[in-house]
């Protein structure tokens, strides 16, 4: 997947809008973003926790 995907840039700028293009791309972002809720709401609660420490480390 990271291979094609890597190779439709770099080698393949012409085929990026033909379904090969559409699909290499659609597969790449369900790879990185998965459409599972469960998935987004870990996602979200760790920025949260990030975000917390960030300003607490700048308090001190």
């Amino acid at each position: 997947m990271l291979r094609a995907d890597h190779w439709l840039y770099a080698f393949g700028q012409t085929q990026i809008h033909t379904d090969f293009g559409r699909e290499v791309r659609r597969r790449v972002k369900q790879h990185y973003y998965p459409d599972m809720h469960d998935w987004k709401e870990m996602v979200l609660y760790r920025s949260r926790q990030v975000h917390r420490q960030m300003m607490e480390g700048m308090r001190t």
